[in-house]
């Protein structure tokens, strides 16, 4: 009756789950982003690294590819989180691993997603003594999978011992297969490269898998696919004499096509992604690389250009997307110096800022302002 708290109340919510749902959430995008975003194996294999890494809060990740002949892994790359060269990740770029042997080599046998609680107490881990020095406790590797074979192995540390879920090893086993489509796609691009080198020809270079399509110096088509039919919808004879306007479903501005014709008329291959717009009005998503095919005088005089359907991984996309930018919780993505290259409504809320003028913009400068 003085007036003086008699006692305090308090309320004490367990945010433990939905902490995890939002990394696991934010890793799944950010691999799904690195895939999206990169030209080549390495660097697909480089953003998926530092992506779930980053995204989780781990310490250090590696990956591990094969020496066919000599049946052994070694370390392509190497990560940690603050940059710094340790015992631990000397070890690791130096050592390789036989079929079995260590996490890599364990994971490469099994073909499934292996999680260490404790590495340093793990009598199959032969870098046990540099993982004690360096702090590391949990190590987590999945396997890259193409056709049913393991073609590499990522691994995760981290200096808290800790146990996985079911739906963080089901992660693991789906971006396990999501690299090895990616791995996939590459593999057929370099080969569809070598074979216009080779014979700039397009009855040699497609298959029944890829849409297929030549144009000549102005743009029209000449040549279009049974696959590139089936897609837009469209007979061979509505597209002959056609340019690709046909299928612009309006998504792009007119700055998108104009670098891309700056470039092929240059001479240069182009690649990206492009958003078209079938006869019956429905949308899909191409990868799509441009190949000028050169006269005598080093000028196109036509131009071969190869499509991969990537409608469901856009979707999945947008609705990882949409999942991210709903949570209540703000949640950020970061490239490898540090820049934002995600960050939710809640986050932008969170820091008082709109969500475009954070992407690009380096943490330290928005956080500590």
């Amino acid at each position: 009756e003085d007036g003086q708290a008699a006692y305090t109340r308090g309320v004490f919510r367990d945010i433990t789950v939905q902490t995890r749902t939002e990394k696991r959430l934010a890793a799944q995008f950010a691999a799904t982003k690195a895939l999206a975003e990169a030209t080549t194996w390495r660097e697909g294999l480089e953003g998926v690294l530092r992506g779930i890494g980053t995204a989780m809060g781990w310490t250090a990740a590696g990956v591990w590819e094969i020496d066919h002949a000599k049946s052994e892994m070694y370390c392509a790359d190497f990560w940690t989180l603050d940059g710094r060269s340790t015992a631990f990740t000397r070890q690791s770029r130096d050592i390789r691993f036989a079929l079995g042997s260590g996490l890599p080599g364990r994971t490469w046998r099994d073909a499934k997603p292996i999680w260490i609680t404790d590495v340093t107490q793990d009598p199959n881990f032969p870098r046990a003594a540099a993982a004690a020095t360096g702090g590391i406790r949990m190590g987590v590797a999945f396997p890259i999978m193409l056709e049913g074979k393991v073609e590499g192995v990522l691994e995760f540390f981290d200096t808290a011992a800790s146990s996985p879920g079911p739906e963080l090893l089901s992660l693991f086993a789906a971006i396990g297969s999501q690299l090895g489509e990616f791995l996939r796609r590459r593999r057929a691009d370099q080969a569809l490269l070598r074979s216009i080198k080779a014979k700039a020809d397009l009855q040699t270079a497609l298959d029944v898998s890829t849409i297929g399509v030549t144009t000549d110096a102005s743009g029209r088509i000449t040549r279009a696919n049974n696959f590139f039919c089936r897609v837009s919808g469209y007979s061979l004879d509505e597209l002959l004499g056609k340019t690709n306007k046909i299928v612009n479903s309006g998504t792009h501005p007119d700055e998108f096509f104009k670098r891309l014709w700056e470039t092929v008329i240059s001479g240069r291959v182009w690649r990206g992604e492009i958003c078209n717009r079938a006869k019956d009005g429905s949308i899909y998503w191409v990868d799509t690389t441009i190949s000028p095919i050169l006269n005598e005088h080093g000028k196109p005089e036509k131009y071969l250009t190869v499509r991969f359907d990537i409608t469901k991984r856009k979707k999945a996309e947008e609705s990882n997307r949409l999942i991210l930018n709903s949570a209540g919780e703000g949640i950020f993505g970061f490239d490898a110096n540090g820049n934002h290259t995600f960050v939710n409504p809640a986050a932008a809320q969170l820091l008082g800022y709109q969500v475009e003028e954070l992407i690009g913009k380096h943490s330290h400068t928005v956080w500590h302002h």
